[in-house]
């Protein structure tokens, strides 16, 4: 099986920019990615009320074949390689990586909610989603995209 699936990437410490671009060129460089494409990075606020620098953040989609748990295993490979630590949630990072959007799929995979619990309520994936995609497909449905009335970032 072959699934359209959309991932969120961002990060707040050094060139998070640089890792961003990093990790797409190493999913797009899997063999079992056949497509890949990255949405422009944005510049967003943290989500904490801790003081930290502004987050960049950019969302990919890819064709792939990987199961989700597999995707899941690359991504955090992706994110050990470019410096990842463990933190505290909504703490500063270096790069993150989020499974969002896996096809039809929706439900628990091993540690993975599908879609992403939060995704909807992200403007830092919103918009960017938006740049990425006409429509949004969602398990179930499909949200037509009028920019979902996502507030304008900078």
């Amino acid at each position: 099986m072959v699934w359209e699936v959309y991932l969120g990437l961002g990060g707040n410490i050094g060139d998070s920019k640089s890792r961003i671009q990093k990790a797409f060129k190493i999913l797009n460089s899997h063999p079992r990615i056949e497509k890949a494409e990255l949405s422009p990075i944005i510049q967003t606020d943290p989500v904490s009320d801790l003081p930290q620098e502004k987050f960049q953040n950019a969302v990919c989609k890819i064709i792939t074949n990987l199961l989700p748990v597999e995707l899941f295993s690359l991504t955090e490979e992706i994110e050990k390689l470019l410096g990842k630590v463990p933190k505290a949630k909504n703490a500063p990072r270096k790069i993150d990586i989020d499974l969002l959007l896996y096809g039809n799929l929706k439900g628990q995979f091993g540690p993975l909610s599908i879609p992403h619990p939060e995704w909807l309520n992200r403007s830092f994936v919103l918009q960017p989603l938006a740049m990425l995609t006409d429509t949004i497909p969602i398990p179930g449905s499909e949200i037509e995209q009028e920019r979902m009335n996502v507030p304008k970032i900078s």
